[in-house]
């Protein structure tokens, strides 16, 4: 993934924070099927009412806190 998978957001993933799309302390692996490279905005997001799911690597379920769903599929690196 060479940027923030967000909606419409191109924040290159260089400069984002590895984080994991299903939280760790909820059983989430670490690995790259639950790893996403998100810039701070977007990590506050999911932690404040977004949620995000990896379906395979590369390819992102956004869903907002009115339930609509945002499918992204990123470039590989």
């Amino acid at each position: 993934t060479r940027t923030c998978p967000f909606p419409g957001c191109r924040m290159r993933a260089g400069e984002c924070d590895i984080d994991h799309t299903r939280s760790w302390a909820e059983g989430g692996p670490t690995d790259d099927s639950n790893l996403a490279p998100l810039c701070r905005r977007d990590h506050r997001l999911k932690h404040n009412g977004w949620s995000v799911e990896t379906v395979i690597p590369g390819v992102f379920v956004w869903t907002s806190p009115l339930g609509r769903s945002y499918v992204v599929q990123t470039e590989p690196p």
